[in-house]
């Protein structure tokens, strides 16, 4: 399956916002992404990751819906590892270019 990595990152980061209950604009963002690359429409799942980023700098930024405040060390730590995952994985897909 083409785009394997952004898709693994991608369920990783959901399964991270599953296990707090999450259910914000990142998640809802992510899981349109992840049909749309299991799907093989590449074009659209990016599409779909810049909707979802919107006017914010990075998909981390964007979920300010999300307090990352009352984290646990560890939860900040996992948040940091699988957002991260997410930006980087689309970033080389997006030849750089995350917006």
């Amino acid at each position: 399956m083409r785009c394997e990595a952004q898709i693994n990152s991608m369920k990783a980061c959901v399964e991270m916002f599953d296990s707090i209950g999450y259910v914000g604009i990142g998640r809802q963002g992510l899981t349109r992404c992840i049909s749309e690359f299991e799907a093989e429409d590449n074009d659209t799942a990016i599409a779909v990751f810049r909707q979802t980023i919107g006017e914010a700098p990075n998909f981390a930024s964007a979920m300010t819906d999300l307090d990352t405040d009352k984290f646990s060390p560890e939860m900040h730590t996992q948040y940091f590892n699988h957002v991260l995952g997410v930006m980087v994985t689309m970033a080389l897909l997006m030849d750089g270019n995350a917006k």
